[in-house]
């Protein structure tokens, strides 16, 4: 039940955090630029004139009601409107044409395939449902770029061309298809290499604007978790703690960590690192005295009380990273918290892809600039929202739609009530609110978001002269790739060599520091990933030139002075079923150590499943590891049953030291137990003097058997032996 009240508390978070979650773009994937051609492009720009055959020889009319209406023909007319039902409010004349001219295209942007369309309608010209429009391309002519994903949609916004590129491409079939809530002029062209990038690099500064959302969502988590642990699991009533806890992220270094797990996605560690991170918050901000007496209050259940004595003894001992650990995994819900943690990348994911959807860009210089009939059928005034989201009809409609499906959809995730038609109403109203506010923030960082698209337009740049957007080179061929897939993979690999340096962004000096790594390095990373042997020649590079080994996981080492210079974490799988490593931390300092680790495991048919917990402790001179240093492995089993379980069987775990046993333990478990705790002790071997040494758990469960291995380093400036 109070798992539940946590859970009631942490969807409102999200509620009020599902700003503007619109599905991918109707229209187009990519927004249509409004920003001014570059300096380059300007220079090279030249009006020509669009000369086509006309394909339409008489223009085509029908009238649009209640039922679908079909106009055009692919193989005659070369394109086909299909109307759904209901896109109008009363009958509707509808006219397809081509017309007798067009106004000149801008050459540095595109070039024209094939004869423009233009769709009249007598009444206005916004729809409440979207119009599928499929225009066919002449494969022998532009078949290749039909292939390659360079074959755009055109349309003009009543002063200059705009293009987007469309919903479907069908190279087999010489189509393009995109959907319309307006209908205008429009057409197909092959779009340039240049206006391409111009527009990624638009929409990734916008995605980027979307992406700072996080921060607050990440923010509410950590309060939720420090209110799951204290009020729920604890009840411990100072609300002033979590306050305290707040108002201390913004400068701490953690938490900046932890928001970058959210942004990339790694939600499995962000879970771990958010529990242990706010256990943590909650040692440095709670007076100690008077938790210590709530902890020895806690009765709700025997695994409760006893996670409670533990904790009290860390802090008593002053081992409050223990104690920190003890409450992130012991009182909150990793499940729950997962759930929440995917349901919240979800709301900023799809707040990037708002800025994608070309009919929400629209609808932003709209509201932005003013706007005529002829841009995308809007006859508004600049900064008027009320009577531009009138307007917008079947796009508001769809959002509304989207944000309630949605609500629907994650309440029966987590395992929440299901809304009433009141909430849902909420929501739905949520969603025009929230579509005004992304708008008016939009519009205050206008200037900001030019510089970000003009930063990424220069890493471009790099790229280009470096030889990584050529066709044929370091992997790239048009025949798999778009030149936005290409775009994606090579930021995808900038954030993957920004994780392996821990470096938090790039620059375009010819230096990298410790902060930020060039962009030439980071080229140069990229062509070794490119390379025939990618893997080996980018782990190569990345060892030779920044002492980074990639076979070495690194865990944080919390010690004023490690002994421990870098630590890794390696499993055998000595059966079929599921079987994984859920890493842990390392602790070691001048004076003792500790480490924590844990396995997973689980049979098909499930017969025996289940987690292995380590957590190891040792005590040694202050110059660092030594002969004879006692070493202390405590060793927790978590199993589950099924039907299929029987009621007695044999356990063990052992310990390995350097390939050599050291200490074993069995038993038989004839209870089902639900928790097994067990002590394996040995000291360091005599003769010890080795730079490096492994400790090695194994354990066996009627499923199978698995093992971890830690490779420890000494750190010889800790006077490791």
């Amino acid at each position: 039940m109070k798992q539940m009240k946590a859970a009631y508390s942490l969807i409102a978070i999200l509620l009020a955090l599902v700003v503007l979650i619109t599905g991918c773009a109707q229209g187009g994937k990519s927004s249509p630029q409004s920003n001014p051609p570059s300096s380059n492009s300007a220079a090279s720009a030249k009006a020509v004139n669009w000369k086509y055959e006309s394909s339409i020889k008489e223009p085509l009319t029908a009238s649009s009601d209640k039922q679908e209406t079909r106009i055009g023909n692919l193989a005659s007319n070369q394109v086909q409107l299909i109307i759904p039902g209901g896109t109008f409010k009363t009958s509707t004349e509808i006219t397809m044409q081509n017309p007798k001219n067009v106004p000149n295209v801008n050459s540095s942007q595109f070039t024209p395939i094939g004869a423009p369309i233009e769709i009249l309608s007598s009444a206005e010209t916004r729809l409440y449902q979207p119009a599928t429009i499929t225009l066919r391309i002449d494969k022998e002519k532009a078949g290749a770029s039909l292939k390659a994903g360079k074959i755009w949609v055109v349309y003009y916004n009543g002063k200059k061309w705009e293009c987007f590129p469309p919903a479907n491409t069908d190279a087999a079939t010489g189509t393009v298809t995109f959907k319309t809530y307006h209908f205008s002029l429009f057409g197909t062209a092959t779009v340039n290499v240049e206006e391409q990038i111009k527009q990624y690099t638009h929409s990734a500064s916008l995605g980027a604007l979307a992406q700072k959302k996080a921060d607050k969502l990440v923010e509410n988590l950590v309060a939720n978790v420090v209110d799951m642990i204290l009020l729920d699991q604890l009840g411990w009533k100072d609300s002033s703690t979590k306050y305290k806890i707040i108002s201390s992220l913004a400068n701490d270094d953690e938490y900046r960590q932890l928001i970058d797990l959210f942004v990339n996605k790694d939600i499995e560690k962000f879970n771990r690192t958010l529990q242990i991170f706010a256990g943590k918050k909650i040692i440095e901000h709670i007076d100690k005295a008077s938790f210590l007496s709530c902890l020895k209050g806690v009765t709700s259940n025997v695994n409760a009380i006893d996670a409670a004595s533990t904790a009290a003894g860390y802090i008593a001992e002053g081992q409050y990273a223990e104690a920190a650990r003890i409450l992130g995994e012991k009182f909150s819900n990793s499940l729950l918290i997962t759930k929440l943690a995917n349901a919240g990348a979800e709301i900023v994911q799809y707040n990037i892809d708002l800025w994608k959807d070309s009919e929400i860009e629209a609808a932003f210089q709209a509201y932005k600039d003013g706007a005529d009939n002829k841009f995308w059928g809007y006859n508004v005034d600049k900064g008027d929202f009320e009577g531009l989201w009138n307007q917008m009809r079947g796009i508001s409609t769809r959002l509304e739609s989207e944000a309630a499906d949605r609500e629907i959809k994650r309440r029966a995730s987590l395992g929440l009530p299901a809304a009433t038609e009141t909430e849902l109403n909420t929501v739905r109203a949520q969603v025009k609110k929230d579509m005004e506010d992304n708008f008016k923030l939009r519009l205050s960082q206008e200037s900001e978001l030019e510089k970000e698209a003009a930063r990424l337009q220069s890493l471009v740049d790099v790229f280009q002269n470096s030889r990584l957007l050529e066709t044929g080179m370091y992997g790239y061929s048009e025949s798999n790739d778009t030149v936005e897939l290409r775009l994606d993979k090579l930021f995808h690999m900038v954030k993957k060599i920004l994780r392996d340096t821990s470096r938090q962004n790039w620059n375009l000096t010819a230096f990298t520091n410790d902060k930020e790594i060039s962009a030439n390095d980071m080229v140069s990373l990229i062509k070794a990933w490119y390379s025939t042997d990618g893997e080996k020649e980018y782990a190569k590079l990345l060892k030779d030139k920044f002492g980074i080994d990639l076979n070495v996981k690194k865990y944080i080492l919390e010690s004023g002075k490690p002994v421990v210079k870098s630590v890794t974490a390696d499993t055998k799988d000595f059966f079929s079923n599921s079987f994984k490593i859920i890493p842990g931390s390392a602790v070691l300092g001048p004076g003792g150590g500790q480490f924590s680790s844990g396995i997973a495991w689980g049979g098909s048919p499930t017969r025996y499943t289940g987690f292995m917990g380590s957590i190891g402790f040792w005590s040694g001179p202050p110059d660092g590891i030594s002969p004879g240093d006692q070493v202390n492995i405590k060793l927790q089993l978590i199993p589950s049953y099924d039907t299929k379980t029987t009621a007695s069987f044999s356990e063990s775990m052992a310990i390995i030291f350097n390939k050599q046993p050291v200490g074993e333990i069995s038993w038989t478990n004839i209870s089902k137990q639900t928790q097994v705790d067990k002590t394996i002790m040995f000291n360091i071997p005599d003769g010890f003097k080795e730079t490096a040494f492994d400790i090695e758990i194994q354990c066996a469960v009627p499923s199978g058997s698995g093992s971890l291995i830690y490779h420890y380093i000494l750190n010889p400036e800790a006077g490791g032996k």
